[in-house]
């Protein structure tokens, strides 16, 4: 539940893909240029789709703007009931 200026525009999942402290998915962001140099490393096709580009059609990082109302002590109290769940 990122504000909306903090989620990140390219990403893939860690290999473990699950952050258990933060209880979520655990990612590796990268710039627009770390990106453009992993693709040209000649990544293959199945490592390819390992990255999420949001750049991309249908995959907008827009999301619901919700978290952008919320003060951090807020965004942190929603997260908690969330893990309750």
């Amino acid at each position: 539940m990122l504000h909306p200026e903090q989620r990140p525009a390219v990403w893939r999942r860690t290999p473990t893909g699950y952050d258990a402290d933060r209880v979520g998915l655990e990612v590796e962001e990268f710039s627009a240029a770390a990106f453009t140099q992993q693709l040209a490393a000649g990544l293959s096709a199945a490592e390819r789709r390992q990255f999420f580009d949001t750049s991309q059609p249908g995959k907008s990082a827009a999301g619901h703007d919700f978290p952008a109302v919320l003060s951090e002590a807020e965004r942190e109290a929603v997260l908690e009931y969330l893990k309750s769940l």
